[in-house]
């Protein structure tokens, strides 16, 4: 029972390390300042981590190659010892085969559970969430970092002087990392600089590119038609935001205000707009923007409050 307890803490260890190396290596620095707000200590290890990548990809390395060889020691240790007088007391096999056929039915789930549940699954999780684990496992990390130092340090300073030797050392800013994961070809530059931007916006977030209602230029649901006509002739925009209050009512387009019957309130022409939320992705927002056809969208915080 007790081998059996040490291989499945064994495999969770494994999927930790497994699930922070995926976002450690997939997260962006976006992703990372947005954590800013919530865990500040938490972030600071990130970046550090971030600054550091031999000696965090040491410390998952160390992990994940320590708990495979306990796991692997316990099962077959188990196997051996649980498995193998069965088999020799139900069939006419030798000793040798007979402990060969108990480490392999161990063996045959051990790697099946290992790589489904201590790779695949906490992967794929890292992969669609890589915010959470890193907030949630830096701290863990840490501690074994901590701990596991002069081993972290030494494997560490091993990494970076072969790299050094091979022309390799130093960092990659993000952005030159960026130009080389996109494969462009022999595309004109005004088009290598498109499809750069591109892929980079899929990475920010509305909040990046909303303007705050304090620097919106906006009208009040109460103006009347001579107010708004005055506002619209020193005012740049072709839509502008009404409000009623703090409360968003819709949009005014300008060429409709001209073109409106005169027996018509302005109030009654205006057009209503997609609502998004500050944590969602700029690219989303643009389809939004593209499937409604649409130019503009109100953003609002998680507790529905108008936000920009």
């Amino acid at each position: 029972m007790l081998d059996f307890l040490i291989v499945i803490f064994c495999l969770a260890l494994n999927a930790f390390f497994s699930a922070y190396e995926m976002a450690f290596v997939t997260a962006s620095r976006e992703e990372i300042d947005d954590l800013e707000e919530s865990e500040q200590n938490i972030v600071k290890r990130i970046k550090y981590f971030k600054k550091k990548p031999e000696r965090t990809l040491s410390v998952i390395q160390i992990g994940i190659s320590l708990v495979g060889a306990i796991a692997a020691a316990v099962g077959g240790t188990g196997a051996v010892e649980s498995l193998e007088p069965l088999i020799l007391q139900n069939t006419q096999l030798s000793t040798s085969m007979a402990e060969a056929l108990a480490v392999t039915l161990v063996i045959i789930p051990l790697t099946y559970f290992s790589v489904v549940f201590g790779e695949l699954v906490p992967k794929t999780i890292a992969l669609k969430y890589p915010q959470n684990v890193l907030l949630y496992g830096t701290t863990t990390l840490g501690f074994i970092d901590r701990f596991m130092s002069p081993v972290v340090t030494f494997l560490e300073v091993s990494t970076n002087f072969l790299l050094n030797k091979m022309g390799l050392g130093g960092g990659i800013a993000e952005d030159e990392s960026l130009g080389q994961i996109v494969e462009i070809g022999n595309l004109p530059d005004y088009h290598q600089r498109f499809v750069k931007n591109l892929v980079s916006l899929k990475r920010i977030k509305v909040k990046a590119a909303m303007i705050p209602w304090q620097k919106v230029i906006a009208l009040s649901f109460s103006e009347d038609d001579e107010q708004v006509r005055l506002k619209l002739n020193n005012c740049p925009h072709s839509r502008i935001p009404v409000l009623d209050d703090e409360t968003f009512v819709g949009i005014l387009y300008k060429k409709m205000l001209f073109l409106k019957n005169e027996n018509i309130p302005w109030q009654g022409i205006l057009k209503s707009a997609i609502t998004v939320f500050e944590d969602e992705k700029v690219l989303d927002t643009f389809l939004k923007l593209q499937t409604k056809q649409d130019h503009m969208a109100i953003v609002k915080i998680v507790m529905k409050k108008l936000l920009a």
